[in-house]
């Protein structure tokens, strides 16, 4: 039968991180332009707390409905809507959801607001990066910094202002960030100068910029502003992305978005060449989800905590992966073709079945390597053969739907294809 469902985190009220479930809800369907994404891994960034908390529903104990979180993923594409062209089934992608559901096992993705994941990147790391660098990107350059300014960047080793730290220092900029002592040290490595939260803030950051700061980014919300405003002369050389009070201090509230491909234009060669890189604070499994967002909201972090959602194998197709990977079982890689056929022409005899015909084929990255699935026709149950490198080796009579096989392929690192 055909997976229709999907688990995801929600709420049903407003609060702490005690109101959070995982659920399971219908698989969701990609409209015009859209894509589905089996997500591998999610980023948990504040603006999912301050939903959570209610603070965007003043007077409200509960949202009308019970409502997701998350905002950027990092998967593989499972599903394409109409009119989509420029990706494919199989396809390791990152970006931004088209609703704040990305703490699940699948979501929707606008086709023009992904980009392809590169290879060197884990999707741990790809999914700590869409928000944290598009904000970063954004709010620079509507302050307009340019090189030999100086930029104050509270918050200086949260996901926003790592960022921020490191594409100003890329461009030229001089950076003071406010950090917690724990995180000094590292901030000096990005090319930052470090100053401590709390009272005469502002003689410190005068001490490391006696030539004056030019703009500031508050990515704190810890109550800066009047600080930040006095610090760098005008309100109109300060934007806030966390401090709700923007408006009463004459400071911007940045919001929106730009294209992520448009940011990652500029920000992949940084990637590329190491000078842009985000630590991960902690990695959770979506089940502990609620444990991710109590240390996210505990603050006094060093980049970004990720949610991860791995495939899941029924009992009978995890005996099935556990006994292939047993000692004194060939690396597949090592399987000299000749023999690899061989072992799969007796596996098929054994099985007493013809493998059906192939019905179509996806590419995809199975544990950094390119490789490409054949899908059967039918549901099952076929012969499953593991390929890679020009070997193979048959797993066994695998009874499950596409879906259930290609997850298993990928949790192998493998390529999955009918018996030729």
């Amino acid at each position: 039968m055909t997976v229709t469902i999907a688990r995801r985190l929600q709420y049903a009220a407003f609060g702490g991180p005690e109101v959070l479930d995982v659920v399971e809800v219908p698989l969701p369907e990609p409209g015009p332009g859209q894509v589905r994404v089996r997500i591998h891994a999610a980023g948990a960034n504040g603006l999912d707390s301050k939903m959570r908390r209610g603070l965007f529903a003043p007077g409200q104990e509960a949202p009308v409905e019970p409502q997701p979180l998350g905002l950027e993923v990092a998967g593989v594409i499972d599903a394409v809507g109409p009119g989509v062209t420029q990706w494919k089934l199989g396809q390791p992608v990152l970006g931004r959801t088209a609703q704040p559901d990305a703490v699940a096992t699948h979501t929707l993705a606008s086709a023009d607001d992904i980009v392809a994941k590169p290879a060197f990147l884990t999707f741990e790391q790809a999914a700590a990066l869409p928000v944290a660098a598009e904000t970063a990107y954004r709010t620079l350059r509507e302050l307009g910094l340019r090189s030999g300014q100086t930029l104050l960047v509270h918050a200086a080793a949260g996901g926003v202002g790592l960022m921020a730290v490191q594409l100003a220092h890329a461009w030229g900029a001089t950076v003071i960030g406010t950090a917690g002592e724990a995180n000094h040290a590292y901030l000096r490595e990005l090319g930052a100068t470090p100053v401590t939260y709390g009272d005469g803030l502002a003689d410190r950051v005068r001490a490391a910029a006696p030539q004056g700061v030019d703009a500031v980014l508050d990515a704190s919300g810890r109550g800066v502003l009047p600080l930040s405003v006095e610090l760098a002369g005008s309100p109109d050389n300060v934007i806030t992305i966390a401090d709700l009070d923007a408006a009463r201090h004459g400071v911007r509230f940045s919001q929106g978005s730009l294209p992520l491909p448009q940011v990652w234009a500029d920000v992949l060669p940084l990637i590329e060449d190491g000078r842009l890189r985000m630590p991960i604070e902690a990695v959770f499994p979506l089940e502990e989800a609620a444990d991710a967002y109590r240390r996210l909201d505990g603050g006094h972090l060093r980049g970004k905590i990720v949610i991860t959602a791995a495939p899941t194998l029924d009992p009978a197709l995890r005996a099935v992966l556990d006994a292939a990977n047993q000692p004194g079982v060939p690396p597949l890689n090592e399987l000299p073709v000749p023999v690899a056929r061989e072992a799969s022409e007796q596996m098929v005899a054994a099985l007493a079945g013809e493998p059906a015909a192939v019905a179509r084929m996806e590419e995809a990255v199975a544990d950094g390597v390119p490789v490409r699935l054949y899908w059967p026709e039918g549901e099952g149950p076929h012969p499953v053969l593991i390929w890679i490198h020009g070997g193979g080796w048959v797993l066994g009579n695998v009874a499950g739907t596409d879906v259930t096989a290609r997850d298993l392929s990928r949790l192998a690192g493998c390529l999955v294809v009918s018996v030729d």
